[in-house]
C-alpha cells in the first residue's frame, strides 16, 4: 500500500574525466528507463496503472531527482509499484532466488537502465523512502542479461563451477575507492593471481575506506560466483 511519504529518489553519478560532472543527455535517458522501470512495476503488482511518479525535487551535480508515488485510479488502494521495482533490482543483484520470477519486462527495463554504465556515466543509485538502496552498475547489466538469458532458454547454464552465492575471505590490497553515493565500491588485488575483485562495501567508514587504500587486507563478505569461473566475478 502507498503512503504519503512513499518517496523515490534516482541519482545518476558523472564520470570523473569529466569531473564527475553529469551529461544532460544521459540523465534524461536514464530518467526516462526509470520512469518506464516504475510503470512496469506498477502493473506488475496492481494489474495496471494505478499511480503516477509526481516529480518533488531536482538537483544537478551528480544529477537527483526524487518524486513521490500518487494514486491516479479511484478504487482499493494501490500496492507500491516503486518498492516492488527497487525490491526487483536487489533480487537481480544480489542473485536472489526470486530473481528468476521478476518479470521479462523490469529485467529488460534494469538492463536499459545499467547500459552506458562505466561509460557514459559511472553509476546510478536508487532509494526509498525507508532508505533502501540499489546500485545500477555494469555488473547488474550483466546480471540481468544473464537471467533474461536463463529463463528464455528455461535451463540452467552449462558448465563445471558453483554457480550463486558464498561467504568468504579474500587476501588482497586495495586500489580504488570509489566513495561516492551510499553504496562504496572499492577494487581489491588478490595477493596470489593478481586478479582484480570489484567490491561494494557498506561496513567500514568513508575514512576508513581511505585509510585503507594501497594497503594489504583480508576481506570478508559474500562472493558471486558463476559457473565455469573458479574467483568471484
Amino acid at each position: 500500500m502507498i503512503s504519503e511519504n512513499q518517496e523515490v529518489t534516482l541519482t545518476v553519478h558523472g564520470l570523473d574525466e569529466y569531473n564527475q560532472a553529469v551529461d544532460g543527455e544521459v540523465f534524461a535517458r536514464k530518467f526516462a528507463d526509470f520512469l518506464k522501470g516504475l510503470g512496469k512495476a506498477d502493473i506488475a503488482v496492481n494489474g495496471a496503472r494505478k499511480c503516477k511518479f509526481m516529480l518533488t525535487d531536482l538537483k544537478t551535480g551528480s544529477a537527483t531527482a526524487t518524486g513521490k508515488e500518487r494514486v491516479a485510479k479511484k478504487g482499493a488502494a494501490p500496492i507500491s509499484g516503486g518498492d516492488f521495482y527497487v525490491q526487483s533490482i536487489s533480487d537481480v543483484y544480489w542473485d536472489a532466488k526470486r530473481a528468476n520470477a521478476v518479470p521479462k519486462g523490469i529485467v529488460q527495463n534494469i538492463i536499459a537502465l545499467a547500459r552506458g554504465a562505466g561509460k557514459t556515466f559511472s553509476f546510478t543509485e536508487i532509494k526509498t523512502a525507508d532508505l533502501s538502496v540499489v546500485r545500477i552498475d555494469k555488473y547488474l547489466e550483466t546480471r540481468a542479461s544473464r537471467i533474461l538469458q536463463e529463463v528464455a532458454q528455461q535451463d540452467a547454464p552449462t558448465g563445471a563451477g558453483y554457480d550463486g552465492l558464498a561467504f568468504g575471505s579474500f587476501d588482497g590490497t586495495f586500489k580504488a575507492v570509489d566513495l561516492r553515493g551510499d553504496m562504496k565500491r572499492v577494487v581489491l588485488i588478490l595477493n596470489v593471481g593478481g586478479k582484480s575483485i570489484d567490491c561494494i562495501v557498506n561496513a567500514l567508514k568513508v575514512t576508513q575506506l581511505g585509510d585503507a587504500l594501497d594497503t594489504r587486507v583480508e576481506a570478508f563478505g559474500v562472493a558471486h560466483y558463476e559457473r565455469g569461473f573458479g574467483l568471484p566475478v
